[in-house]
């Protein structure tokens, strides 16, 4: 499609990414071409469902680098909803994982929208166990969601309760059976939506897989022993505006600024 932005600018559109926001996008893409914003996106659609606080703290994502800017960029984007910040809450402590919005689809119907928070939320809690383990971090992702599809559970755990307790609660996707006091498996509720919701959360998981840094943060880690809340991507944003008062650097205002022609 032709969009028109507010500086007189025609770009042309194809409604796979940022489906909700065409007219910002068109002042975005009419400005950025390859730069800061382009890489940025790259990034993180190659490492889908990455904390934010490990991107703020490492100025990096798996190894890619980050500059200042870019990283301020990201803080901008998540709190705007171009990018999707699902939330964990656990405990006073609240960490944000982000994702572009879904690949090969245009405006998504109501319950697309649902299987995308789905997969949103699963992911999130893989990664959580991958990237902020409190004992066994999780290597790979993809094999973890995958085994969750063919096979239709998780082999039992300590953790499961606690990595997956709210997935299953807020989303249905799965429910738990106890195997020995502590030790749970974790079992896919097989529906249509959420075996969709898991093959998305694969294919959003696959790009991720090159490098994984794992944090040595005993806090953090500690924090994760307490219960879970998932927030939905959009309730994110907006946790996420409210949380963070981003104080940019002059460059990175300037160039937000120009991205979106002062409709921020």
């Amino acid at each position: 499609m032709l969009i028109t932005g507010s500086g007189g600018q025609t770009v042309l559109l194809s409604p796979v990414y940022f489906a909700d926001n065409n007219a910002g996008l068109a002042d975005l893409l009419a400005k950025v071409g390859g730069t800061d914003f382009e890489y940025v996106v790259s990034v993180l659609k190659a490492h889908q469902g990455w904390p934010l606080s490990l991107i703020i703290a490492q100025q990096r994502v798996s190894g890619r680098p980050l500059t200042t800017v870019q990283v301020e960029l990201i803080r901008m984007l998540a709190s705007e909803n171009i990018l999707k910040p699902p939330t964990i809450e656990i405990g006073s402590f609240a960490e944000t994982f982000l994702f572009t919005p879904r690949p090969g689809a245009a405006r998504l119907s109501p319950g697309k929208r649902d299987i995308y928070e789905r997969a949103m939320a699963l992911l999130s809690a893989v990664r959580k166990g991958q990237l902020l383990p409190f004992a066994y971090p999780i290597r790979k992702p993809s094999v973890v969601l995958s085994t969750l599809l063919t096979d239709g559970y998780l082999g039992a755990n300590t953790e499961a309760r606690r990595q997956y307790g709210k997935v299953a609660s807020t989303f249905n996707i799965g429910y738990f059976v106890e195997t020995k006091p502590g030790w749970h498996k974790f079992h896919l509720r097989r529906t249509e939506e959420n075996v969709e919701a898991v093959e998305l959360a694969i294919m959003l998981a696959d790009g991720g897989e090159a490098r994984v840094e794992m944090r040595r943060d005993d806090e953090a880690r500690s924090l994760l022993q307490m219960d879970d809340k998932y927030v939905s991507s959009v309730l994110g944003s907006k946790t996420l505006r409210e949380r963070q008062k981003i104080k940019p650097s002059a460059a990175a205002k300037e160039q937000w600024d120009q991205l979106t022609l002062n409709l921020v």
